[in-house]
């Protein structure tokens, strides 16, 4: 994830522009408090020049719940960072972000 924010970080001092970093769960899933505020204190240590707030959410479906939170925080730009995936992950999970490109109400960008 730290490249895709180096990239973001560069397109956001542009603009003057706060990165706002999401991590949506399953309730399945159990996110690890601990790692979640040691990636915090990486990026922030890594790009202290950017503005970056941090929040997890858990979800049930996460297209729905994507465009649910650009409204809500009345994002202008929805940055999602494609996941390495290897052949059968390709054949049998379709690519959210991809999936989100149709689905978006607000521009995609892909890093």
């Amino acid at each position: 994830e730290l490249p895709a924010l180096r990239k973001l970080s560069s397109l956001a001092q542009l603009f003057e522009a706060e990165i706002h970093v999401y991590h949506l769960y399953t309730e399945e899933e159990t996110p690890d408090g601990a790692k979640a505020e040691a990636f915090q204190k990486l990026v922030r240590a890594e790009y202290p020049e950017s503005s970056f707030s941090f929040r997890m959410i858990p979800y049930t479906d996460l297209q729905h719940g994507l465009n649910e939170l650009m409204i809500y925080t009345k994002a202008d730009l929805l940055a999602m960072s494609p996941q390495k995936r290897n052949l059968f992950q390709r054949l049998f999970n379709p690519s959210q972000t991809q999936a989100m490109a149709y689905q978006t109400v607000k521009p995609l960008l892909a890093v």
